[in-house]
Protein backbone atom coordinates (compact mmCIF):
# COMPACT_ATOMS: atom_id res chain seq x y z
CA UNK A 1 0.00 0.00 0.00
CA UNK A 2 2.68 2.09 -0.12
CA UNK A 3 1.67 4.03 -3.26
CA UNK A 4 -1.25 4.86 -2.28
CA UNK A 5 -0.02 5.82 0.74
CA UNK A 6 1.33 8.52 -1.67
CA UNK A 7 -1.57 9.38 -3.00
CA UNK A 8 -3.61 12.35 -2.64
CA UNK A 9 -6.59 9.63 -2.66
CA UNK A 10 -7.83 9.01 0.87
CA UNK A 11 -9.18 5.50 0.62
CA UNK A 12 -10.85 5.85 4.13
CA UNK A 13 -13.34 8.29 2.81
CA UNK A 14 -14.16 6.78 -0.31
CA UNK A 15 -16.18 3.59 0.18
CA UNK A 16 -16.83 2.87 -3.81
CA UNK A 17 -14.02 2.60 -6.22
CA UNK A 18 -13.34 2.13 -9.45
CA UNK A 19 -9.40 0.91 -11.06
CA UNK A 20 -9.23 0.52 -14.68
CA UNK A 21 -6.14 -1.57 -15.71
CA UNK A 22 -4.77 -3.15 -19.09
CA UNK A 23 -4.77 -6.66 -19.01
CA UNK A 24 -6.06 -8.89 -16.17
CA UNK A 25 -4.55 -11.69 -15.06
CA UNK A 26 -3.96 -15.13 -16.47
CA UNK A 27 -3.58 -12.74 -19.24
CA UNK A 28 -0.06 -10.99 -19.38
CA UNK A 29 0.16 -7.60 -17.78
CA UNK A 30 2.13 -6.42 -15.13
CA UNK A 31 -0.30 -3.54 -14.36
CA UNK A 32 -2.95 -6.17 -14.12
CA UNK A 33 -1.75 -8.06 -11.76
CA UNK A 34 -1.03 -5.24 -9.41
CA UNK A 35 -4.20 -3.23 -9.88
CA UNK A 36 -5.55 -6.62 -9.58
CA UNK A 37 -3.98 -7.37 -5.90
CA UNK A 38 -5.33 -3.92 -5.07
CA UNK A 39 -8.41 -4.38 -5.58
CA UNK A 40 -8.65 -6.93 -3.27
CA UNK A 41 -6.62 -5.44 -0.53
CA UNK A 42 -9.15 -2.56 -0.67
CA UNK A 43 -12.12 -4.96 -1.05
CA UNK A 44 -10.86 -6.69 2.21
CA UNK A 45 -10.47 -3.41 3.89
CA UNK A 46 -14.26 -2.86 3.43
CA UNK A 47 -14.68 -1.28 0.00
CA UNK A 48 -17.05 -1.77 -2.73
CA UNK A 49 -14.05 -1.87 -5.71
CA UNK A 50 -14.83 -2.42 -9.64
CA UNK A 51 -11.74 -3.63 -11.35
CA UNK A 52 -12.22 -3.10 -15.52
CA UNK A 53 -9.71 -4.80 -17.60
CA UNK A 54 -8.86 -6.55 -21.00
CA UNK A 55 -9.17 -10.43 -21.52
CA UNK A 56 -8.40 -12.72 -23.90
CA UNK A 57 -11.42 -14.70 -22.42
CA UNK A 58 -14.91 -14.32 -23.48
CA UNK A 59 -16.38 -10.85 -21.47
CA UNK A 60 -18.23 -11.57 -18.08
CA UNK A 61 -18.67 -9.47 -14.89
CA UNK A 62 -18.31 -11.62 -11.57
CA UNK A 63 -18.91 -9.87 -8.15
CA UNK A 64 -17.84 -11.65 -5.06
CA UNK A 65 -17.59 -10.94 -1.32
CA UNK A 66 -13.95 -10.07 -0.08
CA UNK A 67 -13.31 -9.72 3.64
CA UNK A 68 -15.17 -6.77 4.83
CA UNK A 69 -16.08 -5.30 1.17
CA UNK A 70 -17.28 -6.61 -2.24
CA UNK A 71 -14.87 -6.64 -5.22
CA UNK A 72 -16.59 -7.00 -8.48
CA UNK A 73 -14.48 -7.93 -12.10
CA UNK A 74 -15.14 -6.67 -15.44
CA UNK A 75 -13.52 -8.63 -18.41
CA UNK A 76 -13.58 -7.16 -21.64
CA UNK A 77 -13.23 -9.50 -24.76
CA UNK A 78 -9.74 -8.04 -26.80
CA UNK A 79 -8.03 -9.69 -29.10
CA UNK A 80 -4.40 -10.84 -28.03
CA UNK A 81 -1.54 -8.45 -28.67
CA UNK A 82 0.99 -9.75 -30.69
CA UNK A 83 3.83 -10.14 -29.03
CA UNK A 84 6.26 -11.75 -31.85
CA UNK A 85 7.23 -7.83 -33.24
CA UNK A 86 6.77 -4.12 -32.54
CA UNK A 87 5.12 -3.76 -35.78
CA UNK A 88 2.54 -6.42 -35.31
CA UNK A 89 1.74 -4.84 -32.01
CA UNK A 90 1.34 -1.05 -33.35
CA UNK A 91 -0.49 -2.51 -36.41
CA UNK A 92 -3.09 -4.44 -33.58
CA UNK A 93 -4.24 -1.45 -32.13
CA UNK A 94 -5.08 0.44 -35.61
Amino acid sequence: MQLLEQSPFDPAKEPRIVIIADWLPPDFGAVGQYMLMRAQALAEQGHDVTLVGLSTAPGSTVRRLRGKGHLTEIRLNARPVPRGSLVGRMLSVL
